[in-house]
């Protein structure tokens, strides 16, 4: 590439919906924002329904924060009719917010994500000279569908329609970046261009103690949410539970899906077996009091808690769902890849990870190698080295 046609990008800014929830995609994001504004990279971030809502991960004091006040889910207490107006109303008051904070910032480059889809049409037609990237964290079909909760056939056919027309967008955008190459599948009919950057992990430990005895515990964490497939491993390890009887499940999360969970935890009378925590922030203690690590999720873009494991010495077992596991587990050398919903073989793989101890341990040992490549310094060079190479 021509020096000529190299523009030295300091201004990046990111457009968020807001902060304010303790997700993976929350904190990579803060992750990301602290480690570029510490690098000398000017950082705003802008959040359209960010409220009164304190910011969840700890943002460092150089980053900018401004919200723009435009509260998209209050539409939704009106009926249908009026609910088209008020949210054409809204939308002509965040651009014009939006547009004098560009016009204010001046930045270099424009971020949403592919949570933000709504809101792609918008920054389409904002005056700047801004790169425009959109990161795509989860697979477009449930970029398209995942908030989708109208049992409404009609109403759901029509979200459909509207969602997928606001996807098209990104074809407008210079950059979609992926989590995984193998997600390209699932986005290349919108993508103008793309380049793949893994998520990096928020922490490695420097160092960990290894278990020389099992404690017969297997850990899960993540939202309470149908993506994340509780339900799913609720039923694989009830078929199995009396086989290991010393086993237990401990999951940790928050999330809608709780009282379900605990009302199928009930009724597969496995009250004294599988346990549902809150999130917590010290959730590599909890890693390293377990022997095993399971993700049960129906898709992924690059599940971070899979490497959060990995990094604690932890060998995992996940299905082989879209997308992320496959890219990151080595059946049989660092954790054990189950056919895709298969409930069965998970409750087998299970029982198999309890009762092979030897295995599990060196599983556990090239599992934390694994993890090595998600760290920030092999990660974030990727992005500055984007940002720095972004043509005019």
């Amino acid at each position: 590439m021509n020096d000529s046609t190299i523009r030295q990008t300091k201004k990046i800014m990111y457009l968020l919906d807001s902060l304010a929830e303790p997700g993976g995609v929350e904190r990579v994001l803060t992750d990301k924002m602290n480690y570029l504004v510490s690098n000398g990279f000017e950082i705003t971030v802008v959040t359209y329904q960010q409220g009164n809502h304190p910011i969840i991960f700890p943002l460092h004091p150089n980053v900018k924060h401004i919200d723009t006040s435009t509260p998209f889910y209050t539409i939704y207490k009106y009926n249908r009719i009026r609910r088209i107006f008020k949210l054409t109303q809204i939308k002509k008051q965040f651009r014009r917010v939006l547009q004098k904070i560009i016009n204010a910032e001046k930045p270099d480059v424009i971020i949403i994500t592919t949570y933000g889809i709504p809101t792609c049409g918008i920054v389409t037609k904002l005056d700047t000279k801004a790169k425009l990237i959109v990161e795509a964290h989860a697979p477009k079909s449930m970029t398209i569908e995942g908030n989708i909760h109208s049992k409404n056939r009609i109403r759901r056919f029509i979200d459909i329609v509207y969602n997928e027309y606001q996807c098209r967008k990104v074809k407008q955008f210079d950059l979609l970046v992926l989590l995984t190459e193998s997600s390209y599948h699932d986005w290349k009919s919108i993508a103008k261009k793309h380049i793949v950057i893994p998520n990096p992990v928020t922490y490695f430990p420097e160092s960990i103690s290894h278990n020389t005895t099992p404690l017969k515990r297997i850990i899960a964490a993540g939202r309470l949410h149908p993506q994340k497939g509780y339900d799913r491993l609720i039923e694989a390890y009830a078929m199995i539970s009396n086989q290991c009887p010393e086993w237990h499940v401990d999951i940790f999360g928050i999330g809608d899906e709780k009282q379900h969970l605990i009302d199928l935890i009930k009724y597969k009378k496995m009250q004294n077996k599988i346990f549902i925590h809150p999130a917590t922030p010290k959730i590599y203690e909890e890693y390293s009091r377990s022997d095993f690590f399971v993700l049960s999720s129906r898709f992924e873009g690059l599940p971070l808690v899979l490497i959060e494991a990995m990094s604690s010495g932890l060998p995992c077992l996940s299905f082989r769902c879209k997308y992320g596991p496959e890219d990151i587990i080595e059946d049989g050398k660092n954790g054990i890849l189950v056919e895709d919903g298969n409930i069965q073989q998970l409750a087998e793989k299970i029982l198999w990870m309890c009762n092979h101890e030897k295995e599990r341990n060196i599983m556990g040992i090239q599992a934390r190698k694994t993890s090595e490549k998600y760290k920030k310094e092999n990660i974030m060079p990727k992005w500055i080295n984007l940002f720095n190479t972004l043509p005019q």
